[in-house]
């Protein structure tokens, strides 16, 4: 039942490919078939439409262009310097303040203005003395002087007169001029303003059509020939015409500014875009076999990157959920997000397969050590109560030293039993356990023993191993205490940072044979058959419960003493 529920729904491979399917593939089919209909259908309205868009912004952008021309020649009319300038020099008649007043103002107004390349104003009363000025950056100054004074000046004075208050456009051979006459507050022109246009700068926009073949302007009737080879004639109407055999564009649009009625014709070339158009829809088969190569090899890198390692760690869950706990994916997927996850899954499987042998052996080792008290022991039961027996026979005999002696070996026989039934206890539990067999073998050795204990009251409450303390001390008697006359042993127990240390220290030296022991009871994976086998009990329970930080050693030390040392990480402490 299980099975069946885990394989319901679409699973993540095939999701991804629908997706990758109806967000990739099904899309770009489709705008390539779109592309190809709206090509062979649709582009020629959309050139028709590109073109007249051009047009038009280019159109206005030069109406824009015109009128702040117009409105940077009005400025005369509004400004009074050269007005005053003028009557002053009528008052003084001091020409030289009138010419550097006059200079100087046409200088700041029009001298930095991109769209003319000269000014120049000359006084009715005295037509043939001309003020003027020329663009900064106009490296033919004189030249446009000389054009003027001999090929527009003369044509200006026929007719300014004619012009009003509004301005005239004049096309000459040297270029395009705007002339306004500057009036009194009578209306009549005491002096005239010529601006001659930079027709570069002025319609710079039309040159930004698309596909511009040719174009004339006209204003108020004047043509402006803007390529200079223009031959299109101006149609009666605003309109669009399109010739197929020359694949040509005609467009002209009008706009009234003020009094002028501005027209603009564009022939627009479109020839070489639809002689194109079959070799785009020729190339469209080609983009299409390029959208199925690129699928493929998506869909390889799908399967390297994100499928085969996706099954890997399927069929490895699979494999631990069957209880193969520890197995391992040998091989690195290429992606970095699954080499992450492969390595956390491998380091999973290693760190439960050791819990799970940890544990084991946990049970096992307790195990062992409660089979081998009791197997140290002829019924421990019986024996219990024969001690108590003893015990209050030796109570009624009033026999006190008999009494703690069995006091003590009955503490030490429930400890051996585990009555509590916990693998832990507190150092003050192991402590008295250790106290009971101290006693007991202090009657035995008598004043051969001196016992030493140093225990910080910090530790009694932390947690250790039971029965893990009184080994080591039943060792440091038997085997080293025992064999001489007198001796000293001390029992230690302090905190180092989060490590709990237990130290029992006596009289005596180790022979190469008692090292040889030592090191045959401290190495774990010695199974072999070893005298002190409460020592190798220790010592294995605290690999397996602590791993490489717990630990068990016996050396000699400087002053002729033999250390051995408990080591306990992280210490946990018994809640109150």
């Amino acid at each position: 039942m299980e099975r069946i529920i885990k394989n319901k729904g679409l699973s993540l491979k095939k999701g991804l490919l629908v997706i990758m399917a109806l967000c990739w593939l099904l899309p770009i089919m489709g705008i390539i078939g779109y592309s190809g209909y709206s090509i062979s259908h649709n582009v020629q309205g959309w050139i028709e439409d590109t073109i007249t868009t051009s047009v038009d912004m280019a159109f206005m952008q030069t109406v824009d262009t015109l009128r702040g021309a117009m409105d940077a020649s009005r400025a005369l009319s509004y400004d009074e310097t050269i007005e005053n300038a003028y009557k002053n020099y009528i008052k003084n008649n001091d020409g030289v303040i009138l010419y550097d007043t006059v200079t100087n103002y046409l200088l700041q107004k029009y001298g930095y203005d991109d769209r003319f390349n000269a000014a120049f104003l000359f006084f009715a009363s005295d037509p043939d003395k001309i003020y003027y000025t020329t663009k900064r950056t106009n490296t033919r100054e004189y030249s446009g002087l000389h054009n003027y004074q001999y090929s527009v000046h003369q044509e200006i004075l026929d007719s300014y007169n004619n012009i009003g208050t509004r301005i005239s456009f004049m096309k000459f051979d040297y270029g395009l001029y705007m002339v306004r006459n500057i009036v009194d507050s009578s209306f009549n022109p005491y002096a005239v303003i010529v601006m001659e246009c930079d027709e570069e700068t002025i319609f710079e926009s039309l040159r930004s059509i698309v596909w511009l073949k040719d174009s004339r302007i006209k204003i108020n009737g004047i043509d402006l020939n803007i390529l200079n080879n223009s031959t299109q004639d101006f149609m009666d109407e605003d309109g669009v015409w399109y010739d197929r055999k020359t694949g040509y564009y005609t467009i002209q649009a009008s706009h009234n500014l003020d009094y002028y009625n501005i027209v603009l014709n564009v022939i627009s070339d479109s020839s070489d875009l639809v002689n194109e158009l079959p070799n785009l829809i020729g190339a469209l088969p080609y983009l299409a076999g390029f959208a199925v190569i690129l699928m493929l090899f998506l869909l390889w890198a799908y399967y390297h990157y994100v499928s085969h390692p996706m099954d890997m760690l399927i069929h490895a869950a699979e494999r631990m959920e069957s209880g193969e706990r520890g197995y391992t994916i040998e091989q690195a997927p290429h992606s970095r997000e699954f080499r992450y996850m492969t390595k956390r899954f491998n380091s999973m499987s290693q760190q439960l397969k050791y819990q799970f042998e940890r544990i084991y052996e946990e049970q096992t080792e307790l195990q062992n050590a409660r089979v081998m008290a009791l197997r140290s022991q002829i019924n421990p039961h019986f024996l219990n109560n024969t001690l108590e027996s003893i015990l209050w026979a030796a109570r009624i005999s009033k026999d006190e030293p008999v009494c703690k002696m069995i006091e003590a070996l009955s503490i030490m026989l429930n400890a051996a039993m585990a009555r509590g039934g916990s693998a832990r206890g507190t150092v003050k539990q192991e402590i008295a356990y250790t106290d009971a067999y101290l006693y007991i073998s202090s009657i035995r050795l008598r004043d051969r023993l001196t016992i030493v204990k140093e225990i910080d009251k910090e530790t009694l409450g932390a947690l250790v191993p039971c029965l893990i303390l009184q080994p080591i001390v039943e060792n440091a008697i038997d085997h080293g205490i025992a064999l001489i006359d007198k001796g000293t042993l001390s029992l230690r127990s302090y905190l180092e940072d989060s490590k709990l240390i237990l130290e029992v220290e006596n009289c005596g030296k180790l022979s190469k044979k008692d090292k040889e022991r030592i090191a045959c009871l401290l190495n774990p994976d010695d199974d072999d058959e070893c005298e002190c086998i409460g020592i190798k009990n220790v010592n294995r329970r605290l690999k397996i419960l602590y791993g490489e930080l717990g630990s068990l050693t016996i050396y000699e030390t400087e002053n002729s003493t033999v250390l051995s040392k408990i080591v306990i990480p992280n210490v946990e402490f018994m809640k109150q």
